[in-house]
C-alpha cells in the first residue's frame, strides 16, 4: 500500500498552496463546490432535527440506546444551540474544501455522495479518490490527532467512525478505506488508514441494530456505565454519555432520582451522576 497514489495525498493538496503552484480548480469543479456549499448552509438553516430518518450507514457505530432515543423519542433530545449548529455546518463546508482540493492537486475524486444500500440500510458516502473508499472528516485538536497519528481503533472510536466506513466499503466491496480530516483550528491534514482488525462487521452491526430497535417501548440497556470521578467519591458519566443528547433523560434516575447534576470545571462541564461530595465549583442549574 506504500506505493498507492493515494498516500501521496496530503502533500499533494499542500503543496497547493506553496509558491510557484500552476495548479487550479477548473469550473466545473467549482461549481460543484459552491453548489455543495449552497446546499449545506439552506440544510442548516432549515432541517428539523426533531425527527429521524431511521437506520442509516452514518449511524451503524452509535450505541443501540442513543439510536432507540433517536428513533422513538426524538422529542427528548437536548436543544442544539446555534453556535454548534455553526460549528457542523464549517465543518461541511471544509469537508467539501478537502474534495475540492484533492480534485485540484492531480488526485481522481469520483462518486462524490454516491446513494448507498446495505441490507436496507441507505447512506451516501463522500468520495471514492484514487479507488479508495474515502470518508471526510473534520476535527477538533484533540480529535484531529487520532487521525494524525493513525490510531482511530476500535478503543478510541468515541463516535463510531469505524463501523461507518465499514458499511461503505461493505456496500462498494472495496476493502481499500481510509479517512482524510482537517484540524478544523490549524488547518493541518492527515490521512488515516483503519486497521482491518479494528474494523466492525458493518452486516452484523446491522443485524444487532435491527434487533435492539424492534421494541418502541423498551430502550435497550445504556451504552456506558457510569465511572469514579477521581478520588473525590463522586461518581460522573462517561465520556461516550456526556456528549449525548438524551442524557438528561436517560439518566433522570441518577443521583437518587434527582437526576444528572452539572458542574462546571475549568476544562469544561462534567455530568455527576452521584454527589458525594460537593464539588467547589459552580453548578450549572436548570
Amino acid at each position: 500500500m506504500t506505493g498507492s497514489k493515494i498516500h501521496s495525498l496530503v502533500k499533494d493538496i499542500y503543496n497547493l498552496f506553496e509558491d510557484g503552484n500552476k495548479k487550479i480548480p477548473n469550473q466545473r469543479d467549482i461549481k460543484e463546490f459552491t453548489d455543495n456549499i449552497s446546499e449545506s448552509v439552506i440544510t442548516a438553516l432549515s432541517e428539523n432535527r426533531q425527527g429521524s430518518r431511521g437506520l442509516r450507514m452514518s449511524s451503524l457505530g452509535k450505541p443501540s440506546r442513543q439510536l432507540w432515543y433517536d428513533l422513538y423519542k426524538p422529542e427528548l433530545r437536548e436543544h442544539m444551540q446555534s453556535h454548534v449548529k455553526i460549528k457542523f455546518l464549517y465543518g461541511h463546508i471544509l469537508e467539501a474544501l478537502l474534495l475540492l482540493l484533492a480534485k485540484t492537486s492531480g488526485h481522481t475524486v469520483t462518486d462524490s455522495q454516491k446513494s448507498l444500500e446495505l441490507d436496507g440500510v441507505k447512506g451516501h458516502q463522500d468520495a471514492i479518490i484514487d479507488d479508495w473508499v474515502i470518508d471526510v472528516k473534520s476535527a477538533s485538536s484533540f480529535g484531529f490527532n487520532k487521525f494524525k497519528k493513525n490510531d482511530l481503533t476500535k478503543e478510541t472510536d468515541a463516535f463510531g467512525y469505524l463501523a461507518q466506513i465499514a458499511a461503505y466499503g461493505e456496500a462498494n466491496k472495496n476493502s481499500k478505506l481510509a479517512f482524510l480530516a482537517i484540524d478544523k483550528t490549524s488547518g493541518a491534514l492527515a490521512l488515516c488508514v483503519p486497521d482491518k482488525k479494528d474494523l466492525p462487521n458493518a452486516r452484523q452491526r446491522i443485524k444487532e441494530l435491527q434487533n435492539d430497535l424492534k421494541n418502541k417501548d423498551v430502550p435497550p440497556q445504556r451504552c456506558y456505565e457510569d465511572e469514579p470521578d477521581g478520588a473525590s467519591g463522586n461518581r460522573k458519566l462517561a465520556i461516550g454519555c456526556s456528549y449525548c443528547s438524551y442524557k438528561i433523560d436517560c439518566w433522570s434516575d441518577s443521583n437518587k432520582g434527582g437526576g444528572l447534576r452539572k458542574f462546571i470545571y475549568s476544562r469544561g462541564p462534567r455530568w455527576l451522576t452521584q454527589v458525594v461530595n460537593e464539588p467547589n465549583v459552580h453548578e450549572d442549574l436548570p
